[in-house]
């Protein structure tokens, strides 16, 4: 791919008799002939570096869908977990179960500065990494984290299943489930920690190895992922209703929350969170970093935060 990039900057030149001649045979070129360049036959070297930094992105992208569609197959369900559950909270209050993603929110925003001032310290002296660990190292380790938090998933809706065979409740989907709601906020937790690696790594990878000139371009890449991983997992559970039900079988995802074997799905999900971690890691072994100064980098998130937000406050506006 490099070497057909390359030939981009090979450049040929028309002159007023529409004669093709290379770069390299234009001495010189006399006032009173006009010569121009025409785009599709000449690219800078600068414009053709830029294209082989995006071409290398992709790799990178593509194989971290994988967590993206993790993270939000496992907000969605949850939810739908949290509603069948005991949502007190006291003798006068019910959580309400959207509200659960506040343990991810809260846990995001405690996690953060630990990880700047305490965590970023302690992993530099063992890696000698400005960042504490490489934006790649990052972001594998937030995918990680994922995946155990579906593990965890997996293991409370397990026990989630086993009281409601204990109490009969199976065609009862209505009823609450005498198990607190709070069983699922080890799940929402670990979720939060994994965005303090995996999100803000994806959003500062993007951003640092994107061309200098076209960096929201790979904020861009960030943020598209989101909906992209959104359409993958409509795909992915249509897929996982018609294979569970073939031959008359009682799916995985059934209407009755109470019937639904969400474990299951749950251990698939990490089975796919695994094989995808581990192409992530090849792409990554492959990936070559764009060379920047070291003193163009941000050297933590919140000054990498520092450096974004003037880019993206136009947008808000």
């Amino acid at each position: 791919m490099h070497r057909f990039l390359d030939k981009a900057a090979m450049p040929t030149m028309c002159i007023t008799d529409h004669s093709m001649v290379s770069q390299a045979n234009v001495i010189e070129v006399f006032e009173n002939e006009s010569l121009f360049i025409n785009p599709w036959h000449l690219c800078s070297v600068t414009q053709v570096e830029e294209v082989k930094l995006l071409v290398r992105l992709m790799p990178i992208w593509l194989s971290s869908l994988v967590y993206i569609m993790l993270f939000t197959l496992l907000s969605t369900i949850s939810l739908r977990q949290g509603m069948s559950m005991d949502l007190s909270t006291g003798p006068y209050f019910k959580i309400p179960p959207a509200s659960l993603e506040l343990f991810t929110t809260i846990t995001a925003m405690v996690f953060i500065p630990l990880y700047d001032i305490y965590l970023v310290p302690l992993m530099r002296r063992f890696t000698g990494d400005q960042r504490g660990v490489t934006l790649l190292q990052r972001i594998g380790i937030g995918f990680i984290i994922a995946i155990l938090a579906v593990i965890v998933a997996a293991l409370v809706e397990s026990k989630r299943l086993k009281v409601v065979q204990d109490y009969g409740m199976e065609n009862n989907p209505s009823a609450t489930i005498p198990m607190s709601v709070y069983w699922l906020a080890p799940q929402y937790i670990l979720s939060g920690i994994s965005q303090v690696f995996g999100f803000m790594g994806q959003l500062e990878f993007f951003y640092n190895q994107a061309p200098d000139n076209m960096q929201t371009l790979g904020t861009a890449l960030f943020t598209t992922s989101a909906g992209i991983a959104h359409l993958l997992n409509t795909v992915l559970l249509n897929l996982i209703v018609v294979a569970t039900t073939r031959g008359g079988h009682q799916g995985w995802i059934v209407a009755n929350i109470n019937k639904c074997r969400l474990d299951l799905f749950y251990g698939f999900l990490a089975c796919l969170g695994y094989i995808g971690f581990v192409v992530y890691l090849l792409v990554a072994h492959w990936y070559t970093y764009k060379k920047t100064s070291n003193s163009s980098l941000p050297k933590s998130t919140s000054q990498f935060k520092k450096l974004l937000t003037p880019k993206l406050a136009p947008l808000v506006v």
